[in-house]
């Protein structure tokens, strides 16, 4: 299956289930246990399209496609993948702000191709990734909008400034309003970035439960950490949410959905979470 097709299937049924058994070549049968392995093969994904982005201009097809790669890469090292409700992706017709939670790096890796196959986009994320070997030129090449963290009256503005202009060009945002990765939810960390972008550019704002504890944080460098091969890889897109006065009650709405879909997958959630957060009303950024 070409990315293209597995766009076409999203589209068509609106969600994807690895199927069983997987496809595996004799070198993944062989070292697919191997943390190094699928990282190695993460890295050729990425230079491959770094070299892309050398040789002609770096497109959404091109960005699908090693999205799409790094999917079938979990996959291949004996993970299962469910995709569903990608037909809320196409519900409205138009660009909106989608706001998930971040578990992993691997979302930021696997988001776009599902996302891409209904419109633009342009993703929220750190100014620092920028500047990562290969990965980094790729990133700049889709027009992020990127947050230093620094200052956060500067990223809020950055953030609502772009992201208004990104919706007016027609794409969608994405944005993980949590501070950082988290392996556990904790709905008093996910702020209110996402719906305020929204109220700023006059859409709605669709959430996005996400299990991806396939890949680990690390303990040195964050981003890379065990590969957990037993755990299954979830993406849920929910309804479109509109947003009216301060935001706060579509906030709230996005969290109840996330919160509902982690404990239906068996997903801890920080003691005492009822399904709610207090939006807080601070400066606030998000990013990969």
């Amino acid at each position: 299956m070409t990315h293209l097709e597995f766009q076409e299937l999203l589209r068509k049924d609106g969600g994807y289930r690895t199927p069983s058994p997987v496809p595996r070549g004799i070198a993944d049968r062989m070292f697919g246990w191997s943390d190094a392995w699928f990282y190695a093969n993460l890295v050729a994904i990425v230079a491959e399209g770094n070299i892309s982005t050398r040789r002609a201009a770096y497109g959404n097809s091109a960005f699908s496609k090693q999205s799409f790669q790094t999917l079938r890469l979990v996959e291949r090292c004996g993970s299962s993948v469910t995709i569903e409700g990608c037909r809320n992706l196409a519900s409205s017709g138009g660009p909106r702000v989608i706001v998930a939670n971040h578990m992993s790096l691997l979302e930021t890796f696997v988001l776009p191709c599902l996302v891409l196959a209904f419109g633009e986009l342009a993703i929220v994320t750190r100014q620092d990734l920028l500047t990562y070997p290969l990965f980094g030129r790729v990133l700049r090449s889709v027009n992020p909008i990127a947050v230093t963290r620094r200052n956060p009256r500067e990223d809020l503005e950055i953030v609502l400034a772009g992201g208004e202009a990104a919706v007016r060009a027609g794409r969608s945002v994405l944005v993980f309003p949590q501070s950082t990765r988290m392996p556990v939810f904790d709905p008093s960390e996910f702020n209110t970035i996402g719906v305020k972008i929204a109220r700023r550019a006059g859409v709605g704002v669709l959430p996005v439960a996400l299990k991806t504890d396939f890949m680990g944080i690390g303990r040195k460098v964050r981003d890379f950490g065990p590969i957990r091969r037993d755990n299954p890889v979830r993406v849920r897109f929910g309804s479109e949410i509109a947003v009216a006065g301060s935001g706060r009650e579509a906030n709230e709405r996005c969290v109840s959905f996330i919160v509902d879909s982690l404990r239906e997958w068996g997903q801890d959630i920080v003691p005492g979470a009822g399904g709610q957060a207090a939006p807080r009303t601070g400066s606030e950024g998000g990013g990969a």
